[in-house]
């Protein structure tokens, strides 16, 4: 069984050491790439004060963190969406251990930010992937996901996914 929560301040390092071991292991199956680079610890520590990032966790050891925003991203072209002028989350930054991968704990996630998407009266989320084999646009597919464009975005080929919730 997994949690989710909000982070503190404190939960700083465990999202980076997570964000960092995901960075690593794709490196090390797929070779450098933008998947490559991982935020500074301050900045990490920013974004955990100002921004809705969450941390989730499995036996109170963390294994996973997202972050989930409600403004659509600028370079997220609204018209790509099902209904556009809906209210959606946004999803960011998602990452799992890799020790923790391929045991269900990625579709447990989805879900349960599904769940928190409809709580919040949002009727779609929305997302990008890395348009690569270090991308996780399979993965997405099999989570019900759409794929509703793809194209670059400062030099790195990214997919736009959605799924539209009840």
């Amino acid at each position: 069984m997994i949690t989710l929560r909000m982070t503190k301040r404190a939960d700083a390092d465990a999202v980076r050491a997570i964000r960092l071991a995901a960075a690593d292991h794709l490196t090390a199956l797929h070779g450098r790439g933008h998947w490559s680079e991982v935020f500074t610890i301050a900045t990490i520590r920013k974004h955990v004060v100002d921004k809705p990032v969450y941390l989730v966790e499995q036996a109170r050891a963390p294994i996973a963190t997202f972050e989930l925003q409600t403004l659509n991203p600028n370079w997220y072209n609204k018209r790509w969406f099902a209904n556009p002028g809906d209210p959606a989350h946004y999803l960011f930054n998602m990452a799992v251990l890799p020790a923790s991968q391929r045991q269900g704990i990625g579709s447990s996630i989805m879900a349960e930010i599904e769940q928190m998407t409809v709580q919040d009266n949002r009727s779609a989320l929305r997302f990008d992937a890395y348009d690569a084999a270090a991308g996780a646009g399979t993965f997405y597919e099999k989570c019900g996901y759409r794929k509703v464009h793809s194209g670059p975005f400062n030099g790195v080929a990214l997919i736009y996914f959605e799924k539209v919730l009840p």
